[in-house]
This record gives C-alpha cells, sequence and structure tokens, in this order.
C-alpha cells in the first residue's frame, strides 16, 4: 500500500469577479460539496453580477477563483532597519540591539568561512545569493569565461576547482562576497533565527481575546544558531508589525495562546476578531486581503518593548495637507468656469469692436 502526504495551502490569495482578498481553510464542515468557498460580506469590492447567482445563468470567466499567492513553509526572516528606532523609543536598549546584531553577524560570517572550504556547499550560496536574472538573455563571455563573477564562479565550481588551490576563483570569491556585503551594508537587514514572515488571517471562531494571536507551523522552525525547535508558540510573547513600519505603535507586543479549535490553520498568523479596534489595523492600517505580518520571537528584543497606543480613528488627510478629490475637481471646475467666461467676454467684446468699426465706415 502506497502512503501520500498531502499537504493544503491554508491561506490563499486569490482575484475574484468581485474583488482582491484573502481565502483561508475551514473547519469541517457538513457540505457535501466538491467545492466549497465562501466569501463574506467584507470580501466583496462591489456587487456581483445578479446573473452570477444562478447555477442557470452564472458566468463561469466571472466566478474562475484565480490564486495570486499561497501560505508557503515560513522561512526565517530579517530585523529591518525601520524597525531600530521604533525598538529603542518602546524600551529596548540600544546595546542589545547592537550585541544581537553583532552575534548573528559574527555567525554569519563564520559559516560562510567553512562554505568557503567546501565547493560543493559554495556552490550552493552562490546559486542562493545571485543577484543576476537570464529571462531567455545569453551569458555574456570574455576571454573564454563567464564576464559576471556569480557565473565564473558557477564555471569552476562546476568544473570542481576550489578556492584554496585556484586563485582565480579564490580572487572571485573575494569579490563576490564583498559585493554581497555591501549589499547587505546598505540595506542594513541582519538575520534573526526567531523571526518569520505570515500571511495574517482574522479569527473564523472567535476564541481569539485582544493582544492574543494563534501560530501553528506544519513542520518544525529550526533556529539554525541555537537549534531550538518550534511547531507552535504558545506561551510566547512576540513582536507583530507590517513592513513598512513607521509609527512608534506600527510594532505591537502580543502573547501567542494555544486552542484546539483553529489547530487546522498552520503557517499563517490567525489574529483577534474581537474588540473595539482590529490588531491588523493598528499595524499602518492593514487588513486581512493578503497581508503579510513579520513576528519575533527573540527575547532579548521582545521582553523589554512596551506597546504605544496605536489609533483607532483614520486620520484626516486635512491635516496632512492631502486636499479631497472631490474639492480639487470642484475648484478646477470652477476656475475653468470663470476662465470660459472671461474668454467668452473678451470674445463678445472683440466682436462688438469689429461691429462698430463696420458701421463706422459704411
Amino acid at each position: 500500500m502506497d502512503l501520500y502526504l498531502v499537504r493544503f495551502r491554508v491561506a490563499l490569495e486569490e482575484r475574484k469577479d468581485s474583488g482582491w482578498s484573502a481565502t483561508s481553510l475551514s473547519q469541517k464542515t457538513r457540505s457535501t460539496l466538491p467545492i466549497w468557498i465562501k466569501v463574506s460580506d467584507s470580501q466583496l469590492k462591489f456587487n456581483p453580477h445578479p446573473e452570477d447567482l444562478s447555477d442557470a445563468t452564472f458566468d463561469r470567466h466571472r466566478l474562475t477563483f484565480e490564486v495570486s499567492n499561497y501560505s508557503q513553509t515560513p522561512a526565517h526572516s530579517d530585523l529591518h532597519v525601520s524597525s531600530i528606532p521604533i525598538m529603542a523609543d518602546r524600551g529596548v536598549p540600544r546595546e542589545v540591539v547592537a550585541g544581537y546584531m553583532r552575534e548573528r553577524l559574527d555567525v554569519a560570517r563564520k559559516v560562510l568561512l567553512d562554505k568557503v572550504k567546501d565547493p560543493m556547499r559554495l556552490y550552493e550560496y552562490v546559486h542562493k545569493n545571485s543577484s543576476i536574472s537570464r529571462e531567455g538573455s545569453e551569458m555574456a563571455w570574455q576571454a573564454a569565461m563567464p564576464l559576471a563573477v556569480e557565473d565564473k564562479m558557477t564555471l569552476l565550481l562546476e568544473s570542481g576547482f576550489s578556492p584554496l588551490k585556484l586563485q582565480v576563483l579564490a580572487r572571485s570569491t573575494c569579490r563576490f562576497v564583498k559585493k554581497q556585503h555591501l549589499r547587505q551594508e546598505s540595506k542594513l537587514r541582519t538575520p534573526l533565527g526567531k523571526a518569520t514572515c505570515l500571511y495574517g488571517v482574522a479569527d473564523p471562531i472567535g476564541v481569539l481575546r485582544p493582544g492574543e494571536v494563534y501560530i501553528q507551523f506544519s513542520s518544525s522552525f529550526v533556529d539554525d544558531v541555537t537549534d531550538e525547535r518550534y511547531l507552535n508558540l504558545k506561551g510566547h510573547n512576540l513582536l507583530v508589525a507590517r513592513q513598512p513600519a513607521i509609527r512608534n505603535s506600527d510594532i505591537q507586543k502580543v502573547r501567542a495562546t494555544g486552542h484546539p479549535k483553529p489547530s487546522h490553520l498552520v503557517d499563517v498568523v490567525v489574529l483577534p476578531s474581537k474588540g473595539q479596534f482590529p490588531l491588523a489595523g493598528k499595524l499602518q492600517g492593514g487588513d486581512y486581503d493578503g497581508d503579510i505580518f513579520w513576528l519575533c520571537w527573540e527575547d532579548r528584543l521582545v521582553e523589554p518593548f512596551r506597546n504605544a497606543p496605536a489609533p483607532v480613528k483614520s486620520p484626516v488627510p486635512e491635516q496632512y495637507g492631502i486636499k479631497a478629490v472631490g474639492e480639487g475637481s470642484s475648484r478646477r471646475g470652477k476656475q475653468s468656469e470663470r476662465e470660459a467666461v472671461r474668454e467668452g467676454s473678451s470674445r463678445r467684446g472683440k466682436q462688438s469692436e469689429r461691429e462698430a468699426c463696420v458701421s463706422l465706415f459704411r
């Protein structure tokens, strides 16, 4: 007997006839339909066509479920440069952030030096970090060697050479590593062992209280430095944000909890649907239409963090010098009307002058 492991995608980001939204896997249902997709009122961007409400008259092209993206096994994320000032403002000592960044970068340097000694691991590193995108274009050559340093390293490594024995490959490796370091310095991103990015879905059952989230992984999430493994984050305090984080309230400290009812939702972050204001709305005005949230549960960064009160009302555009479209259109319309009146008056004045000249010479 053959056994097959089937992994269902829990969250789908899709386009439909009536809008763009995100759909998540439901609990067990009594429905006998082979395909069952429930669309809530908040997912409708405009009213659907009346004929699409009937099985006899619907248009199959308008009811096509187009998958734009989907939830995947989570990968490690970075500490973004925009998060550092917010952390410092909310009580995380700068020395802690700097020390953590230095520690992680030292580990990354050690790993890189180990890869240089192993041609197979170095080949994997070059392939993973290469910034060249061919897309059908041919490789450029010079003096019987690829022109790009990534292509040159790939060719030499595939041919069995090692940077420890071949000087040309050693120089190319130095150039490639320097290029990667310059790119990392310009972005100022630090790899984190206990951070990831997940699709956010609203709690469909209503079991989470404000300030709580639910996170369950489909496979163990491993911190490569400490070798700690996580199947869920029950009992952990963590930081949640939606990039780019700008205000001091764009990063919120929450607590992960465990509950049996949403256990079918894996590789996503389930945010509470209770409370006066949604958690996603506090993070740069996010929503549940396919937004991706940054999550970090590194204790040194999470424990000293203190939440800032988030605005619960949409800001008034006029306070920031933003004029409403209707107001601008109205002003432009009035201005055009005044210009038309002046132009008409000018034409009538010139016409009267011509008529006066004609009557004078009669």
